[in-house]
């Protein structure tokens, strides 16, 4: 799912969220914003249809019946469409799925750490963010758990055993 990600949907997504939102209104250029609006109603449509096969076999998520990294990778680029009413409401498997995951508490708390210098919630671009900070010793603790707690579980045992690995993930850094 991150390679799709990544060669599907990264490049037009980001131009709908930069054209409709981001950049300035008199810099911005809506023929770009339909355009890669019209291009992602292709992987949308297989997006869809695998919701949808998912739903059938009473899973509702992308991999399993529980928010795993393949949902962490896909939704953090998909967050960047939810201005796109034509997308939002031609496949409806995926806005009720992508609506799920940004509800998660976890991914709503990790849009909150702008302040931290993190520029963008849950995401590839933000695990190697971090890790640039971690190199100048901005709050390992805290980052590292946003970075790579948060976004995988909410689950407290999982939870538990992921963060009593962050000492041997902070020692190695420190290497």
């Amino acid at each position: 799912w991150s390679f799709w990600t990544v060669t599907e949907l990264e490049k037009d997504a980001l131009t709908i969220l930069m054209h409709r939102l981001v950049m300035p209104a008199d810099q911005r250029k809506p023929e770009l914003a339909d355009a890669a609006e019209q291009r992602l109603r292709v992987p949308f449509k297989v997006l869809n249809a695998h919701l949808q096969a998912q739903s059938q076999m009473g899973l509702s998520y992308l991999s399993a019946n529980r928010f795993t990294i393949s949902d962490v990778c896909v939704a953090s680029v998909l967050a960047w469409t939810t201005s796109s009413d034509l997308l939002m409401s031609e496949f409806p498997a995926v806005k009720a799925w992508l609506d799920t995951c940004i509800k998660r508490p976890t991914f709503a708390s990790s849009r909150k750490l702008a302040g931290s210098g993190l520029f963008e919630g849950v995401s590839t671009r933000m695990l190697i963010h971090a890790a640039k900070l971690m190199s100048q010793q901005t709050g390992q603790q805290n980052l590292l758990e946003a970075a790579l707690i948060d976004p995988v579980t909410d689950e407290p045992t999982i939870r538990a055993s992921l963060l009593a690995l962050l000492p041997l993930v902070m020692a190695a850094v420190h290497m």
